[in-house]
């Protein structure tokens, strides 16, 4: 075992203008604690060359195989299978915002923090959860949401939306063609709403050009709209 004190200069591990301890069994199997002729002072423990931990006054890192695969700072943790390469690719990052894991891209990761669990295959497609509901988003649009009693399941044009109060209404291409609330059930088209039909318990009722042409209410069958024309 060697040892030297003061100037580094000339040893493999040492730097310029490089002044500390070094202490080691040879070029690769050592410990270095310099200034590295920097004003940044370097604690460093080798395995071997591309081996060791490195010992800053605010960053540790583990170094292996030459590529940084873990690194603590005073606001988090990193570990990646190449932290020099990305910190967002094949990685976990714990910080005060969360914990965030990443898989093959940086578009690609679980995310956990104090609002939402988020699970995102790429920037388009994801699931997320949080104290206000779930919502599962499909080629950038979210398809299905659930939150505060209800579910809705579709885009803003054609969905089904399954209300705990109000009941179930289906929507397409932009109007709402069958509701079924408190067993009642609506069928209509277009957007004026002008021609429906409508069942209840004790009636069904069919409307067109807005005008009811057709009632059934107990054993009571109408059939018009005109007072004097229409049959009963």
């Amino acid at each position: 075992v060697r040892c030297r004190f003061g100037k580094l200069d000339g040893l493999t591990a040492g730097g310029t203008n490089d002044f500390g301890f070094w202490a080691g069994t040879s070029t690769t199997n050592y410990i270095i604690a310099s200034d590295n002729g920097t004003s940044t002072a370097r604690l460093e423990i080798h395995a071997d060359a591309n081996t060791y931990t490195s010992y800053t006054g605010s960053t540790i890192q583990f170094i292996d195989d030459g590529k940084r695969t873990m690194e603590l700072t005073g606001g988090g943790i990193q570990i990646g299978a190449d932290l020099e390469t990305a910190s967002n690719v094949d990685a976990i990052n714990i910080s005060t915002a969360g914990v965030k894991i990443y898989g093959s891209a940086s578009t690609n990761f679980v995310n956990i923090d104090s609002a939402a669990v988020t699970v995102q295959s790429s920037a388009d497609d994801s699931v997320a959860i949080s104290a206000s509901g779930i919502t599962l988003r499909e080629a950038g649009t979210d398809q299905i949401t659930m939150a505060s009693n209800v579910i809705t399941v579709g885009t803003s044009t054609d969905k089904v939306t399954i209300n705990g109060t109000s009941g179930i209404t289906i929507r397409e291409n932009n109007v709402d063609t069958i509701t079924l609330v408190d067993g009642t059930i609506t069928l209509q088209t277009g957007g004026s709403q002008h021609e429906k039909l409508v069942l209840t318990d004790n009636s069904i009722t069919m409307s067109a050009a807005g005008a009811e042409v057709f009632d059934v209410t107990g054993d009571i069958v109408t059939i018009g709209t005109d007072a004097n024309t229409k049959i009963v």
